[in-house]
């Protein structure tokens, strides 16, 4: 079975929104994807909100790869200045409630914004979806429009989990369909997505993600292991 992951990938069938469910190989056998998503709207934002606001105190806030907006829905609810950018048309198309009008379809690639627009940008569960060939580019363009603060959550490979950099344009490998069926296009070890992330002027704030993680109910972001907290010298 062929798989490609486009920005058209990302579409109701992906996040659960359509009786037909992504299919993909796995084992030899055709299995289909339940996106976490199809469980109903997931209630951790206002814990997140709150300590980000506590931490960073932030004045415009840009979420990129922001779905279909729910953290701009919250972030907007709580009273900040929030904006969000996807690729998926779908995404843009099907916003929340108060994110209609503030998310926007672009490229990480080639953000529509001034250089250090925004002081605080949120990046979760995002660079795992960008080609390995893009990478550094995606980074270099969410550091261009940042005077302050990115707060990266990245999917990365643990103990025996399978490393793997897909390219653009080419069809998903069977033996990886299981992963990639996610999105998941770049998965490698936290230390590695470090080595990418930290370069002056850019140091990760380990006393920030420390402060961020003892404040969180931990129930509501026991999955988010590998958080890396960007402030500008």
């Amino acid at each position: 079975m062929e798989m490609l992951i486009t920005p058209e990938y990302y579409d109701a069938e992906y996040y659960g929104h359509s009786d037909k469910k992504k299919p993909y190989m796995k084992d030899g056998k055709l299995e289909h994807y339940a996106s976490y998503q199809s469980y109903g709207p997931w209630s951790g934002w206002d814990y997140i909100i709150s300590a980000i606001k506590k931490i960073f105190d932030p004045v415009k806030i840009l979420d990129v790869g922001c779905g279909t907006g729910s953290f701009v829905h919250y972030a907007i609810n709580a009273g900040l200045d929030c904006t969000g950018i996807d690729y998926s048309q779908w995404c843009i198309d099907h916003p929340y409630k108060k994110a209609k009008g503030h998310i926007f379809k672009a490229d990480a690639l080639e953000l529509p914004f001034e250089d250090s627009e925004f002081d605080f940008i949120l990046c979760t569960d995002m660079m795992e979806h960008i080609f390995w060939e893009n990478v550094q580019d995606t980074i270099n363009e969410i550091y261009r429009v940042c005077t302050d603060t990115i707060f990266f959550n990245i999917a990365c490979s643990r103990d025996n989990d399978p490393v793997y950099k897909l390219i653009e344009g080419r069809l998903v490998p069977e033996h990886l369909q299981h992963l990639a069926v996610a999105g998941h296009v770049t998965v490698i070890p936290h230390n590695e997505w470090g080595n990418y992330l930290i370069f002056i002027p850019w140091y990760e704030d380990k006393d920030s993600q420390e402060w961020f993680r003892a404040i969180m109910p931990f129930g509501v972001i026991q999955n988010w292991i590998d958080i890396f907290i960007m402030r500008r010298l």
